[in-house]
């Protein structure tokens, strides 16, 4: 997520879904129009493509202005300050569940969500439901009475 003070970043955003498509045969995703990410920047254009199921196929093109030359890149498994760990079959759930484990075991993890960053992205979930005119997810306190 980026930092800064309001107003400080100039971001433009488009996004695009559809889902009145059905499944093929009711349940297998369209895999030719997988979730794609497009950002571009003043030297670049990266695109991460599958980014929502990355274990089964994914790949990160990034793509120079000044060369028109486009690279692409695919991380399946992690190799960064805790060592190589991983398979290239895990889930991003397993992935979630081994950074858990690390924290508990008092290892650093390779990435962290702190509850901050946690409660900032609720918050920006509550502000799209509002703006969409929908009412607001109930708050835990409420489900948990039920």
């Amino acid at each position: 997520s980026a930092e800064g003070a309001e107003g400080e970043y100039d971001v433009e955003a488009t996004v695009y879904a559809d889902m009145r498509r059905a499944n093929v045969a009711g349940l297998v995703p369209r895999v030719w129009e997988l979730p794609t990410i497009e950002v571009e920047t003043e030297r670049a254009v990266v695109t991460l493509y599958n980014f929502m199921m990355p274990h089964l196929y994914h790949y990160i093109a990034i793509k120079d202005k000044a060369t028109g030359e486009t690279r692409y890149e695919k991380h399946y498994k992690y190799s960064g300050k805790t060592g190589a760990h991983g398979e290239e079959y895990w889930s991003t759930y397993r992935w979630q569940l081994e950074v858990f484990v690390d924290r508990l075991r008092g290892r650093e993890p390779a990435h962290w969500v702190t509850n901050q960053s946690s409660i900032d992205q609720m918050k920006s979930i509550d502000m799209v439901y509002q703006a969409a005119g929908l009412p607001l997810r109930p708050a835990t306190r409420d489900v948990v009475q039920q």
